[in-house]
């Protein structure tokens, strides 16, 4: 972490980033996240939450920087996974489960759309399409096949107003790009 953060990934001939040792130290922060999730998982023992998210988030600012699809939704899965080691420490079940990716799931939205990564919006999308399909049809128990229909049906069409608003709201967002533009061509 204090190589990422600090001149040491420069090479002091040149005092360039050695690309060598960077990924050398992304390899090893994947490692100890990789660890430190396994660690809440299987100890259960939340003196290591700290820990997983500092080395969650050690890289997190550097990927959302990037304009590419994958990292932001890297980011988003990342932080999934972390939510999955709390949820699993706090002893979540069920319904809860299905909330909780919910509520990630419009926070990555949100974040996705307020700093513009389309991956993150993209995790969003697909993560609370999951937890309202498993919120219905997992979580929820109907005494006879009728409930059980009608569950399907309001799975479906809850399902279509996310992915609705989540385009109305993603048109908006690319006329307002292209106007803002179209304004700095005719400035120039």
């Amino acid at each position: 972490l204090v190589a990422m953060m600090t001149p040491l990934l420069k090479n002091p001939n040149t005092m360039e980033k050695d690309k060598g040792i960077y990924y050398i130290a992304l390899v090893i922060n994947k490692i100890f996240m990789l660890v430190t999730w396994i660690c809440i998982l299987t100890y259960q023992n939340a003196l290591f939450v700290p820990i997983a998210l500092l080395f969650f988030s050690a890289t997190t600012m550097k990927l959302i920087s990037k304009e590419t699809f994958f990292p932001s939704m890297y980011v988003g899965i990342k932080y999934t996974l972390f939510t999955i080691a709390i949820m699993v420490l706090t002893d979540l079940t069920g319904l809860w489960i299905s909330i909780v990716f919910f509520v990630l799931a419009i926070i990555s939205i949100v974040i996705g759309f307020v700093i513009k990564r389309k991956g993150l919006r993209m995790y969003g999308l697909i993560l609370s399409l999951i937890s309202v399909v498993k919120l219905v049809l997992v979580d929820i128990d109907y005494d006879n096949s009728v409930m059980r229909a009608a569950s399907f049906f309001i799975c479906g069409i809850a399902c279509f107003v996310i992915s609705f608003i989540y385009n109305l709201v993603d048109k908006r967002m690319q006329a307002q790009l292209q106007e803002e533009k179209q304004e700095a061509r005719i400035e120039q």
